[in-house]
């Protein structure tokens, strides 16, 4: 029988491993975290999003896509030019 603990356990450490690689040479190859790289994907499909569609996709609340939408960045995108988008980004109110 699977050991259901194990497994979950196995699964997120993989999960943590897996983001800390990609994040680290996106970082090394393009100076971008890999969460920015998530955000401007989104961006590219939809051509545009409110902070609410941008909170929904990735399951998260809407302080950090509405502080990101006004300028306000992590310390480690300084060098990252700001998201534009046709329309920008717009709160859900």
């Amino acid at each position: 029988m699977v050991d259901l603990k194990l497994l979950y356990h196995d699964l997120v450490r993989f999960e943590m491993e897996l983001w800390g690689a990609v994040d680290a040479r996106l970082r090394a190859e393009c100076d971008l975290q890999l969460t920015w790289f998530e955000v401007m994907r989104l961006l590219g499909r939809r051509g545009g999003c409110r902070v609410l569609d941008i909170a929904e996709e990735f399951g998260i609340t809407v302080g950090g896509p509405a502080r990101w939408s006004t300028g306000s960045r992590p310390p480690s995108t300084a060098g990252v030019a700001p998201i534009r988008t046709t329309g920008g980004l717009r709160s859900s109110s």
